[in-house]
């Protein structure tokens, strides 16, 4: 498998895997009482599907690894990751401020320049 499609299928199993996660940690009752809280981790699809992307990205990012260095492999993952979560954060609602938006349009370039 190309460099490309596996710095893709990482990135793209992190990013959802983190917007699961978000919906996981949401759907959680706001008890401090332990049983019910284990109760609805172990119902929540999206735990199942957090752990089913984080431990995909892992195979793959391991795959990556092995042909691609360190740093061109982990600049390229940050640069989708950090896109997903820009579109996922709009999709739960959350509203980023104008520096945090700003923030963003300064990182990704500089992150494209990075990997050179």
């Amino acid at each position: 498998m190309s460099n490309l499609a596996l710095v893709t299928l990482v990135g793209v199993c992190i990013g959802f895997g983190q917007f699961c996660f978000a919906l996981f940690v949401r759907g959680l009752p706001p008890t401090p009482e332990l049983v019910p809280l284990a109760v609805a981790t172990l119902r929540s699809p999206w735990l199942y599907g957090t752990v089913a992307l984080y431990g995909s990205g892992v195979v793959f990012y391991g795959l990556l690894l092995r042909q691609a260095t360190l740093i061109s492999a982990n600049i390229s993952i940050i640069v989708i990751v950090a896109a997903l979560s820009c579109v996922f954060s709009l999709i739960l609602g959350e509203k980023p401020s104008m520096a945090q938006w700003i923030g963003v349009g300064l990182a990704i370039p500089s992150i494209v320049l990075l990997r050179g």
